[in-house]
């Protein structure tokens, strides 16, 4: 099921996420917490922690965030992940996903954008 149109998310964009999908996004009426705005640098484990307190969705460009999911198991409340993207195309990649795998970013997976293709990938509930 593809989220609606109208649907607002709460998004935590990461230092490598420029200034042009920032306020693109917010212009689209997300709420969106920018890591470089706020003067902030935290490592990537804490960047999940306060993204998954606030109930934020990370946008980055870093791949560690999938190793701290997936090998450390922390919780996460949603990742986007592009790759090799000008900031234009961020933003372009960052509606189309949120329009289109919603869903999934709730369910707390990781989707990915690389060279326009995208890849959804689930993280398993811890044991």
């Amino acid at each position: 099921m593809k989220q609606s149109l109208g649907l607002k998310m709460r998004l935590l964009a990461d230092r490598c996420i420029g200034a042009t999908a920032v306020h693109g996004l917010r212009a689209d009426g997300h709420d969106v917490l920018s890591l470089v705005e706020e003067g902030l640098n935290p490592p990537d484990a804490q960047i999940l922690t306060i993204a998954m307190a606030q109930h934020r969705i990370v946008l980055t460009e870093d791949a560690d965030f999938g190793a701290h999911l997936f090998r450390d198991g922390l919780p996460s409340a949603g990742v986007i992940r592009v790759e090799q993207e000008s900031p234009a195309d961020q933003l372009a990649v960052f509606r189309e996903i949120l329009m289109e795998h919603g869903e999934a970013l709730g369910s707390g997976a990781i989707v990915t954008s690389r060279r326009g293709r995208i890849r959804v990938a689930y993280v398993a509930a811890p044991r």
